[in-house]
């Protein structure tokens, strides 16, 4: 087992993605590490599979892409699925509940890493079960204050609730989300104003670093409490979908800021390799 070198974890959903064309690995934790580990950053995804021919599957795919499995357990609950359908290429997400993630365990062989971990990604949809979102509160609090705590706030059908979010910020340092939740967030929380007020307002509550917020075809944006920055989407030919594009950002603006790269190299990083993913068929290639 590779209980050493990890620096990146990644906490939540691994499933299966059922797109018209057929099955493809996802999970938005799952697809982060995938794209670390093409970085050459050691990470691992810390979730959970059925005792299932689907979770033999998903492990078998994960390990040939060179994904560490060693923190993915095993229990008689389903693998996870999820039934995606596209318009235009943009994703609709019906996910099945209950599903073997929802259900992580916190074990001992996890603990004796954590002390080297550098990074943690987390989002909402894993924490919809009260297991999975102990462990996950877990990991989270027990890592080095110098850790990264990036929260994909990723909201998912009814996933989701105030309390969750609030929680989830309150162990942030870095908080990214798209121009679709943070209305979401700020109807919550009753914040008024336009979109940088919104932003500096959870900023100033929570004390985040960074919040990433992320535009579709409009680009992106990075704000840092004093200022934003604006950057436009990458080039991509012909996109084919736009499934883990946000988990493909995330990964790459994690792995720059963990080679010593600015906030701002490490956003033009994450359109770059959105960019690609866009011209793929599903999250991993």
């Amino acid at each position: 087992m590779k209980k050493t070198g990890i620096q990146v974890l990644g906490l939540g959903e691994v499933l299966w993605d059922m797109l018209p064309e057929g099955k493809r690995c996802g999970g938005a934790p799952a697809n982060v590490i995938y794209h670390l580990e093409q970085q050459g950053i050691r990470s691992a995804v810390v979730s959970a599979v059925g005792n299932d021919p689907e979770g033999d599957e998903l492990l078998d795919f994960l390990s040939g892409k060179g994904v560490n499995t060693d923190f993915i357990a095993r229990n008689g609950l389903p693998t996870g699925k999820v039934n995606v359908s596209l318009n235009n290429g943009i994703p609709n997400y019906e996910i099945a509940y209950p599903a073997a993630w929802d259900a992580i365990p916190f074990s001992e062989t996890l603990t004796s890493i954590l002390p080297g971990v550098t990074a943690a990604v987390f989002g909402t949809l894993a924490q919809r079960d009260a297991r999975s979102c102990r462990t996950i509160r877990s990991v989270l609090a027990a890592l080095p204050d110098s850790c990264w705590k990036l929260f994909d706030i990723n909201l998912r059908q009814n996933f989701y609730d105030e309390a969750m979010i609030r929680d989830s910020l309150a162990l942030a340092d870095v908080l990214k989300i798209n121009d679709e939740e943070l209305p979401v967030v700020a109807r919550l929380f009753g914040l008024p104003g336009g979109r940088d007020e919104i932003v500096a307002a959870l900023m100033k509550r929570w004390k985040l670093r960074f919040v990433i917020l992320t535009l579709g075809a409009a680009g992106s944006m990075l704000f840092d409490g004093e200022r934003s920055s604006v950057f436009p989407v990458g080039k991509c030919g012909k996109v084919e979908d736009t499934v883990g594009c946000g988990d493909a950002f995330l990964a790459a603006w994690c792995g720059a800021i963990l080679r010593g790269e600015t906030p701002e190299q490490a956003m033009q990083a994450g359109t770059e390799l959105a960019a690609r993913v866009a011209g793929q068929k599903g999250a991993m290639f």
